[in-house]
């Protein structure tokens, strides 16, 4: 019995206190102890966080979007002063280099 098949197989709803243990063991678990690869086991961690916890994990995906979104703006700033031969002063105001 793999460990993504007891994950799956059984709604949410149904676990049991033993299985439950059993997924949090797994879960937490370093990767030699499961016999998993490290990429197998960061797939089944996804996908347990994303069934247990759908919510969330929207919430979690929506905010690393929008904060790759927020430091791209930055390297796009730090890109044109650096172009443009300017700084950013104190006070937010750009000033031309001396």
């Amino acid at each position: 019995m793999s460990v993504a098949w007891v994950l799956f197989s059984t709604p949410v709803a149904t676990l049991n206190s033993r299985r439950v243990e059993f997924l949090g063991a797994v879960l937490n678990a370093p990767v030699f102890v499961t016999g998993l690869t490290e990429t197998e086991l960061n797939v089944v961690r996804a996908r347990a966080l994303a069934t247990l916890h759908p919510e969330e994990t929207k919430m979690q995906h929506e905010l690393t979007k929008a904060l790759n979104e927020v430091r791209g703006v930055a390297a796009t700033e730090r890109a044109l002063l650096e172009r443009c031969e300017m700084r950013d002063d104190q006070e937010r105001t750009l000033a031309t280099c001396p």
